[in-house]
Order: structure tokens, then sequence, then C-alpha cells
């Protein structure tokens, strides 16, 4: 059974303002910021003034200083911004840090609005995933095979490609 924390459903309620959905009255703006409040509440910072100061920050990426020598790869804000651009990448990169340590709904929330940016592989020791690509989808489990041979087949046949980690699931169009 999944469990949503709170933050989670104010950022998805911040990206349903921007999609034109009636959220309930709020703003996208307003949703985004309590969504980084509650986020930052879950994870023990409690003074508001430094929740306030984090909701405000001009602040963005920068380089890790890693072996690759990798620029920061995104440019994205905290504080609101005016264009609906990047407030679709402040919404996505606040929930991904929210969601953690849920590594399957970040790894979901990625495929699914592109945020947070992510540095591309460096080294692949899988030939389905060359370098500077991102993994798609899991593979069908072996197991799948002696329990469930009818379902599988009919499942690589949807796939419209073979069966790893770099062939589109059927509704993952971007």
């Amino acid at each position: 059974q999944e469990v949503m924390a709170a933050a989670e459903a104010y950022f998805l309620r911040a990206e349903g303002v921007l999609n034109g959905w009636n959220m309930g009255g709020g703003t996208a703006k307003e949703y985004y910021e309590k969504g980084i409040e509650l986020s930052l509440q879950q994870w023990g910072v409690t003074d508001l003034t430094v929740i306030q100061n984090y909701i405000s920050s001009a602040a963005v990426p920068v380089a890790p200083g890693d072996v690759a020598n990798s620029t920061a790869v995104a440019t994205t804000p905290i504080k609101w911004s005016t264009t609906e651009a990047v407030q679709r990448a402040q919404i996505g990169t606040q929930k991904w840090l929210a969601i953690f340590p849920d590594g399957i709904e970040g790894w979901s929330e990625f495929r699914r609005t592109g945020y947070p940016v992510m540095y591309p592989l460096l080294q692949s020791d899988n030939a389905d995933l060359p370098i500077g690509t991102f993994i798609k989808r899991l593979p069908y489990s072996s197991v799948e095979a002696s329990t469930n041979a009818e379902g599988l087949a009919g499942g690589r046949k949807l796939l419209g490609g073979p069966d790893n980690a770099a062939t589109r699931v059927w509704w993952d169009v971007d």
C-alpha cells in the first residue's frame, strides 16, 4: 500500500493548478510553498524563519565538483518564478526532494515530468543503455516466464520493442 505525504499532495495540487484544474481555490504558488514547508517539516526543519528563507531563496543548483568536472545541470531557482516552464521545473524538483527516500516513486516522477534535471550516465555496463541515456523501464522478471508465460508474451508484444531497460512502456510517450 502506497502512502502519500502531505507535501507530495500539495505539489500535485500546484501542478494541477498549472494544468487548469480546480484544486480547491489556492494558487499554484501557494500550493508549491506549502509543499516546501511540509517537506521541510517532514525532515525535522520546524523553524519558520529557516523555512521562509528557503522558500524565498534565489539559490540555484551548483556544479557537484565531481571527478568528471560536471557542470550544474539546471538553473531552477527555489523562489517561485514568473514563467510557467520554470514553475513546472520548480514543482517537479521540490516534489522529487520531498518524496526522498522513495526511489521508485522518485524515478516514476522523473520519468513522468522530466524533473529534476539529472546527470546522464558517464559509464554504462549495459549495452541497452548507452552513455547519455536513462533507464526507461524495468525488464520483465525471469520469474514471469515460469509463472505467467501467456501474460509475459502479451506484455512483450505490447512493448513495440525489445524487453529491456531502454524500451519505453506504452504510455511513456515523452
